[in-house]
C-alpha cells in the first residue's frame, strides 16, 4: 500500500518537501516513509492510526488555510483517501519497487543524461566521481512513459570520469525496458 502512497507523493509533494536536508518546505520530507514517520516544522503530520486527527490530511483536505499542495491544484479525492486509508491502516512501510541503471563516462563541461522508461515514474539521477563522490543530484516524475533529459554542468573541479546512476521508482517490471545514456 505505501508504494502506491508513495507516489502520489512523489507526483505531487517531492518537489517541494524532499529537498536536501534543512531546506525542504516547513522541515518535511515526503520523500521517504522515515521522513514522513519524523514530520517536519509543525511536528508529526501523521498520527498512525488515525487519519481524521492526522496534520497531514488536514493540509490535504482543505481544513488548513494552506491547502497543499500550494500553487497547484489540489488532490484528486482518491487520492485523498487513498492516503488516509494508510495512515488508518497504521501508515506502514512496505519495500517501495525501483530499479537501478549506471553507467560511466568521461565528464565534459556540458552534458545530458538522458534516461528512458516505457512507464510512469518517479526518477533519481546521481552524478558521481569514480570515488564515490556526489556531483549533481536531480529527481523528476516521469508523468507519462518517455524520457527524462538532464542538462548538467559540470564544475571545474569536476573528476574526467563519472558515473551516472538513475533510480527508477514505481514503473514496475517496465523498469526492466528503461534505458540510460549521456550525451
Amino acid at each position: 500500500m505505501f508504494d502506491a502512497i508513495a507516489l502520489i507523493f512523489a507526483f505531487h509533494c517531492n518537489h517541494c518537501h524532499a529537498a536536501p536536508p534543512g531546506t525542504s518546505a516547513g522541515g518535511l520530507d515526503t520523500s521517504s516513509h522515515q521522513g514522513l514517520m519524523a514530520g517536519g516544522g509543525m511536528g508529526r503530520i501523521i498520527l498512525p492510526g488515525d487519519a481524521s486527527r492526522s496534520l497531514l490530511m488536514e493540509f490535504l483536505d482543505g481544513r488548513r488555510a494552506k491547502r497543499m499542495p500550494l500553487d497547484a491544484p489540489p488532490l484528486k479525492g482518491e487520492e485523498i483517501a487513498a492516503i488516509a486509508r494508510w495512515i488508518d491502516a497504521g501508515a506502514r512501510e512496505e519495500a517501495v519497487p525501483r530499479h537501478l541503471l549506471s553507467v560511466a563516462f568521461q565528464t565534459k563541461a556540458a552534458f545530458t543524461v538522458v534516461c528512458r522508461v516505457p512507464a510512469r515514474a518517479y526518477l533519481r539521477l546521481i552524478v558521481s566521481g569514480k570515488n564515490g563522490e556526489m556531483l549533481h543530484r536531480e529527481e523528476t516524475a516521469l508523468r507519462e512513459p518517455g524520457e527524462a533529459r538532464w542538462p548538467v554542468v559540470a564544475g571545474t573541479r569536476w573528476p574526467r570520469q563519472a558515473v551516472a546512476r538513475v533510480e527508477i521508482l514505481f514503473a514496475g517490471a517496465a523498469a526492466r525496458q528503461a534505458r540510460l545514456h549521456v550525451e
